[in-house]
């Protein structure tokens, strides 16, 4: 075949890769060309248009990331200028998304947690749930496999519970995609496989696409080549159709590979090239690490040297620069631990704080509680007592009227009876002193003096004289 025709046909299949790419790429912009139509529409500095440009940033980003920044950091400035919360918390999110893909770990770790702190705030479960899957995936990429576990769980936890199956979906990927890096491939497919369920139901393709690329990398680090290819393919059908050209510089780059194990460097180098060019396009740093490293190797095997040299200098840069963010990351990381550890001292020891001022607080009212208790009991004592007393007081009252009373009366009964005796002695007298007169006792006492009967010589004391009588009448009686 001659020159002229070999150049025909490399320009028309060029143009018809172009054309293919085209038609994927439009497949997915017409909801972008919409929103940004309807963003020029609205101009009004509004929490509408700060609506707009996050939708736009977090479209933009598996197509192109660069843009993305853009509109998440006008709609993060639009947000503080409003207040609006729940703006700020999502371009915060996407802000967190871009620096993820531009490998910057530290930077995308700060803003995940920015927007995990407001969506806390203002209660957002749904926000919360994707700020939780974020920094899981993001404490992976560190190494913490069980703290990245952990937020994938929290997330996967609020999704249930809203019955988010879409959100479920996204769950278990990633704690799939954890499981993988630990090597604990049964599990990573356990997990990948109920999210990939769930994508099939929701009929997802962007879900699917992703589900399926992780399932095929598992196999593949398994050395199941057979299914690896099978569910990669399918991936990459699917990623291809839709325009993602994200996932579909994965999946190239996993069969890649896979390739590179069977020792089939045509096909490695192949997939690789197209990793590496994808991955420059979008501006995924550690993608494209990845791809130059893949490429120098197999470069290396098919003898290509200078080119395998070119790809390792690329790996070289890209890995220094990583490395370079990694370790800022992980000082960034290990300063964020420590102020969070000053900060939950503080709390603590404002919480002892607390907690003694509450119970100096339950001390002062239990003792207040008590004294009034107290007080209250020697009052009922008090005025108990004061009852008995005023009680036992009328009665001394009345028992000392009675004795008054009684005495009165036997003052009037002695009165009476000294009344009655005088009288009594006074007759007796009157009488006894007729019969002395009358009569003369001389022969009848003997040789008794009359002296000792001479009635002057009787007792004055009418209890004496009466006395006197009972003793002359017992005499008498005795005559």
């Amino acid at each position: 075949m001659n020159k002229p025709y070999k150049k025909l046909i490399l320009t028309f299949i060029i143009l018809l890769i172009f054309i293919h790419v085209f038609s994927h790429l439009n497949a997915q912009t017409p909801k972008i060309d919409s929103l940004e139509v309807l963003l020029q529409q609205h101009t009004q500095p509004d929490t509408q248009r700060v609506i707009y440009l996050n939708k736009i940033a977090y479209e933009l980003y598996q197509l192109d990331v660069s843009r993305t920044f853009k509109y998440a950091a006008e709609a993060k400035k639009l947000s503080e200028q409003l207040d609006y919360k729940k703006g700020k918390a999502n371009s915060f999110r996407i802000l967190g998304i871009y620096y993820t893909l531009r490998g910057d770990n530290c930077k995308s770790l700060d803003n995940y947690q920015a927007s995990l702190k407001i969506y806390k705030e203002i209660g957002d479960k749904t926000g919360m749930s994707k700020a939780y899957n974020n920094i899981g995936l993001i404490y992976s990429q560190y190494g913490y496999y069980n703290k990245s576990i952990e937020y994938h769980q929290r997330s996967l936890k609020i999704d249930k519970e809203n019955n988010n199956k879409k959100g479920m979906s996204i769950c278990y990927t990633n704690i799939g995609l954890v499981y993988n890096s630990m090597g604990n491939y049964s599990k990573a497919i356990k997990y990948y496989s109920k999210g990939l369920e769930i994508d099939r139901e929701l009929d997802d393709e962007l879900r699917l696409s992703r589900s399926l690329s992780g399932i095929g990398v598992i196999y593949a680090y398994s050395n199941n080549f057979t299914k690896a290819l099978k569910y990669l393919n399918e991936s990459l059908e699917i990623s291809e159709k839709l325009g993602l050209k994200s996932t579909a510089a994965e999946s190239y780059k996993e069969l890649s590979l896979m390739y590179l194990k069977q020792k089939k460097y045509k096909d490695a180098y192949r997939y690789s090239k197209k990793s590496l060019e994808t991955a420059t396009e979008i501006k995924e740093t550690e993608l494209k690490r990845e791809s130059a490293k893949i490429l120098a190797q197999c470069c290396d095997s098919m003898g290509l040297y200078k080119e395998a040299y070119n790809y390792y200098t690329i790996f070289k840069v890209m890995n220094d620069s990583i490395n370079n963010a990694k370790i800022y990351g992980k000082v960034k990381n290990l300063e964020y631990k420590k102020e969070k550890q000053a900060l939950e001292l503080e709390q603590q020891q404002k919480e002892i704080i607390r907690k003694r001022e509450e119970q100096k607080q339950k001390n002062a009212r239990n003792f207040y509680i008590t004294g009034f208790i107290f007080m209250l009991i020697i009052v009922f004592v008090a005025y108990r007592n004061y009852l008995y007393k005023r009680k036992a007081n009328i009665k001394l009252a009345e028992q000392k009227k009675e004795i008054e009373e009684a005495n009165k009366k036997l003052k009037k009964l002695d009165d009476f009876k000294a009344s009655v005796t005088s009288m009594t002695v006074h007759d007796l007298k009157t009488l006894l002193n007729k019969i002395v007169n009358t009569f003369s006792c001389i022969s009848f006492f003997g040789n008794k003096s009359i002296d000792n009967f001479r009635i002057f010589s009787a007792p004055s004391s009418p209890i004496r004289f009466l006395n006197f009588i009972n003793s002359v009448l017992s005499k008498g009686g005795s005559c």
